[in-house]
C-alpha cells in the first residue's frame, strides 16, 4: 500500500505514520516492529502483539499508545506487553513523566527522536475521547 501511494502521490517518505484501533492497533504495532525504516511513528489504540512482532529488528520507531483499563476484548496487560517491546527497542528507561493529555506518560531516556508515550484511561475497548488531538500533536513533532 505504501509503495502504491508513493508511486501515485507526493509523499514525504520521512513522515509516514500508522494508527489504528483494536486489530488496526495490532497492525500498527506489527508495522512498528517490522518496518521502522518505513514508518516514522505509530499510534496503536487498544492493540497488542497478536499480529506478530519482529523483535530482532532493533531499529526504533516513535510510539504513542492508548488502552482502556477495563478493556474486555484486548486485555490491558497485552497492550502493556507491546509497550515493553517498544520501550526496549527505543532504549527508554521505565521511568515516566506526565505528558498531556492528563492520563498519559512519556518514558524517559529514549533514543533521541524516538519517544514513547502511553495513555491508559478509564474505559473499555474503545478509543479515548482525546485520541485524535493527541495523536495529531504527537505525529506533528516529526
Amino acid at each position: 500500500m505504501v509503495d502504491a501511494l508513493e508511486a501515485n502521490l507526493c509523499v514525504d517518505t520521512s513522515r509516514v505514520f500508522s494508527t489504528g484501533w483494536s486489530f488496526g492497533g495490532m497492525m500498527s504495532n506489527a508495522l512498528g516492529c517490522d518496518m521502522p525504516d518505513v514508518f516514522r511513528a505509530i499510534a496503536p489504540m487498544s492493540g497488542a502483539l497478536y499480529s506478530g512482532c519482529n523483535q530482532s529488528n532493533t531499529q526504533p520507531v516513535a510510539v504513542w499508545m492508548s488502552h482502556g483499563l477495563s478493556d474486555s476484548v484486548v486485555p490491558v496487560s497485552a497492550g502493556r506487553a507491546a509497550l515493553d517491546v517498544f520501550v526496549r527497542k527505543n532504549g527508554c528507561s521505565n521511568e515516566t513523566s506526565p505528558v498531556g493529555p492528563s492520563s498519559c506518560v512519556a518514558y524517559q531516556g529514549c533514543r533521541e527522536g524516538y519517544p514513547v508515550h502511553r495513555c491508559e484511561f478509564a474505559g473499555d475497548h474503545q478509543t479515548p475521547s482525546f485520541a485524535s488531538s493527541a495523536i495529531w500533536s504527537f505525529f506533528s513533532q516529526f
